[in-house]
């Protein structure tokens, strides 16, 4: 307890005064002669004893009364936790994306920024502050405390929304960082929503020195929200969450949007408290790789209602079969086999090189040329184009050819030289799929063709002698080293050929793209990529970057590494963590989170600054003394009839 006026505290000597004058008033008794006064003594024994009584009460009462008067004129404060002249406060304030929330037309956050700006002008002009916004993360506004309001002012006004979710005991833990070594008594003033899923743990002195907490609460009642909490691309459908988290049933609509248009519209009746999954199969979405989200109806925190992924639409590939020794029976082709295994997922048209004279290529994805010997001028400048546009072609040399002649004509497809033929078996011996590897021993080799990779190749399967049996060149121009029919191997009839086929059109339509998932603030994906060189968001804009790290901002992050790899990292809010759940925290659970150390709780509404005035300096309680007074001199003045009468 402090006193604004503590001089006055010298009249508690005139306490002194009643007992003065209750001490000399006392007279000598004086002895009467009398009668027989066995009757009257007992009487006169009681009658002395209330007498008595009455006049400690009357003293009692008039000490209180200059007790009372004395601390009525010295202005007496109650404090709450501790105070002293050079106690730093700590603003945290809680940016998490919870703090997005519209209530009466602004965000918490906004709410947050207020009421810190509020605490700066009711702090004693001299008092020194730091700033903090906090979620997951503790990050400095202004680390190093200063008393320049203007300054302050400024940099909260500045605190945005983060991507990130809310933990008050981490972000409160890391303040050691900063003033464990300063021995000053801290003053944390930690303005959040109190949405439950932040106070994981209990808090503890982040600082040796005295540390008192007031929390100020910008938390709604009773809020009410609603969030896409997952979508996940199965083998034919696309399977959407949706949670809840208000107190009633509510049918609202969901949307989905594919390359920035909108596909397919949904209205779903939610539950309460629960996780309700739908499916939708895709259908007439053009092939290609697509941008896509799930979006809810706007509700009052935007954040959540939105949830990215990748879809990769593979519709039927055009394939051009080039079958450079036609025969009479199908099964004896060049390409009987390839038809076999491609014919559930590709449209493919036969010809022979005579056909070829006024083919127009490009309507094709992938060309496989089975056997071809040679091929007209102009052909060749056609599938000279059509790799030039990024397609692939795919060679399976045979018996028609001469391999000098060959390595001449197609020398500008090539990824590797071809050398003669050589009889022999020689098992097959490892694939780059390691998942099949158990099926490359039923591969039986009668003869096969040497092949010499350029450098830029890669070798996909080889033999045990480490010779390629498959290569691929950076022109996405595959070389067999067997024929497409019976006459090399058992290749074309094994379970792996359709395999090794289906993954070929995969990696070259882009199916075999990679696509990593991840939360905002989770930056563990990205930790295996040093190389990265640039970073795409979904609508062409080049985020601005911390160092190597992903951005926070939900989206979809195209990540080009050296080497021209491509890859697509997908960030989406950490809805399943419990932070779109913003229903308040329990006071008890608040009570258990601080366990002994000083905390007050204030609620930010219109007596917000009459409250914030008693912790921050006291409850003046002169008006309790006031009435304490009257009390006293009613009392006083009743005990002197009493005395009296």
């Amino acid at each position: 307890m402090l006193f604004i006026n503590p001089a006055f505290l010298i009249g508690l000597l005139g306490i002194s005064f009643p007992i003065i004058m209750h001490l000399l008033s006392k007279k000598k008794p004086r002895l009467l002669e009398f009668g027989d006064i066995r009757l009257l003594s007992a009487a006169a024994r009681m009658s002395v004893k209330k007498f008595r009584l009455r006049q400690y009460l009357l003293l009692i009462t008039r000490c209180f009364i200059i007790a009372a008067a004395t601390f009525l004129f010295s202005k007496p404060v109650m404090h709450y936790g501790s105070f002293h002249d050079k106690t730093v406060n700590v603003i945290l304030i809680d940016n998490s994306y919870s703090m997005g929330y519209l209530y009466e037309g602004k965000t918490r956050l906004e709410s947050a920024c207020s009421a810190a700006l509020k605490v700066l002008e009711m702090l004693k002009p001299y008092e020194k502050v730091a700033v903090f916004s906090f979620s997951d993360l503790l990050a400095p506004v202004i680390k190093n405390p200063t008393s320049d309001r203007s300054l302050i002012s400024s940099e909260i006004s500045g605190i945005k929304i983060s991507s990130r979710k809310t933990d008050v005991v981490a972000a409160i833990s890391r303040l050691d960082e900063y003033f464990s070594s300063s021995g000053v008594n801290l003053r944390v003033i930690v303005i959040t929503d109190f949405a439950k899923n932040g106070w994981q743990g209990n808090i503890g002195s982040p600082v040796p020195g005295k540390c008192d907490f007031i929390c100020i609460d910008v938390g709604a009642a009773t809020p009410e929200n609603f969030a896409v909490s997952r979508a996940e691309q199965a083998e034919s459908e696309n399977n959407v969450g949706v949670v809840n988290y208000s107190i009633n049933k509510k049918r609202i609509s969901l949307s989905l949007n594919v390359s920035g248009k909108n596909y397919k519209t949904l209205l779903i009746d939610s539950v309460s408290g629960m996780e309700k999954i739908y499916s939708v199969q895709p259908s007439n979405i053009p092939s290609g790789i697509h941008i896509c989200y799930w979006e809810l109806e706007p509700d009052k925190l935007p954040f959540d209602n939105r949830r990215y992924f990748v879809y990769n639409s593979v519709g039927k590939p055009r394939v051009l079969l080039i079958d450079g020794n036609p025969q009479f029976s199908d099964f004896n082709s060049e390409v009987y086999f390839i038809k076999t295994a491609i014919k559930d997922y590709a449209a493919f048209t036969v010809m022979n090189p005579a056909q070829l004279a006024n083919e127009n290529f490009s309507k094709y994805d992938f060309i496989f040329m089975c056997n071809v010997p040679e091929l007209a001028r102009n052909v060749l400048a056609g599938i000279n184009d059509f790799v030039a546009a990024g397609k692939s072609v795919i060679l399976f040399p045979g018996d028609n050819i001469s391999v000098d002649k060959y390595n001449s004509v197609f020398r500008f497809l090539l990824p590797c030289e071809i050398s003669a033929a050589v009889d022999g078996s020689m098992p097959v011996s490892a694939y780059k799929n390691t998942g099949i590897s158990e099926l490359l021993s039923d591969i039986k080799i009668a003869k096969r063709f040497i092949l010499q990779p350029v450098s830029s190749a890669e070798t996909l399967m080889k033999f045990v002698d480490d010779s390629p049996f498959l290569v691929r060149g950076a022109n996405n121009v595959y070389v067999f080293a067997v024929s497409s029919n019976l006459s090399f191997s058992n290749f074309p009839i094994k379970s792996i050929f359709p395999v090794v086929l289906k993954d070929i059109f995969a990696a070259a339509s882009g199916s075999g793209i990679s696509v990593k998932y991840m939360v905002s603030g989770d930056t563990t994906a990205a930790n295996g990529y040093p190389d990265i060189t640039e970073v795409l968001s979904h609508d062409g804009k080049k985020p601005v970057l911390s160092g190597n790290n992903l951005p926070e901002e939900p989206g979809v992050y195209q990540v080009k590494l050296k080497g021209g790899k491509k890859e697509f990292f997908v960030i989406n809010p950490d809805v399943l963590s419990g932070e779109s759940d913003i229903s308040r925290i329990p006071d008890q659970d608040i009570k258990r989170s601080f366990g002994g150390i000083f905390y007050r709780v204030i609620k930010a509404d219109s007596r917000f600054e009459h409250s914030l005035k008693k912790v921050l300096y006291g409850n003046e309680i002169t008006h309790i003394l006031a009435w304490c007074l009257l009390f006293l001199i009613i009392l006083e003045t009743i005990l002197v009839y009493a005395v009296r009468g």
